[in-house]
């Protein structure tokens, strides 16, 4: 599958930036940023995202219990929770909704999106490379 738009839901200005500067690096596809889920749910199927990259901590809407809603509006979207949550309970709900992957935020959460990227595109190759620069 090309990837041409990805969605990042994050509320965290500091992720968002350093996130969408990774993607902007890994493909020549857009980054639709939103800081909640009720404007993502809004978009998505206007903009017809591939991959959804969500935070589950979020001002309103928590980002896995907005999972239903997102992939109602485009069942083929691939999404990918990136949380600090540690609770099981969570991770099993993200995964029970519909979630494709749940990443933990640590250092190399960077590179683990572009492995993920590059493999739904067909790819199999990963670049630390781009982690640090």
């Amino acid at each position: 599958m090309k990837v041409t738009n990805v969605f990042l839901i994050e509320d965290d200005t500091f992720f968002a930036k350093t996130f969408i500067k990774k993607m902007e690096q890994i493909g020549p596809f857009k980054v639709h940023h939103y800081n909640n889920c009720e404007d993502a749910i809004q978009q998505v199927r206007n903009i017809k995202p591939e991959v959804i990259f969500m935070d589950h901590v979020l001002r309103g809407t928590k980002g896995v219990d907005a999972i239903p809603s997102l992939l109602q509006q485009k069942p083929d979207a691939r999404v990918v929770v990136i949380s600090n949550q540690n609770d099981i309970n969570v991770v099993d709900r993200a995964f029970s909704y519909g979630a494709s992957r749940y990443y933990r935020k640590d250092i190399l959460l960077l590179d683990y999106v572009e492995t993920y990227i590059r493999g739904i595109e067909g790819e199999s190759r990963s670049s630390a490379k781009f982690l640090f620069a």
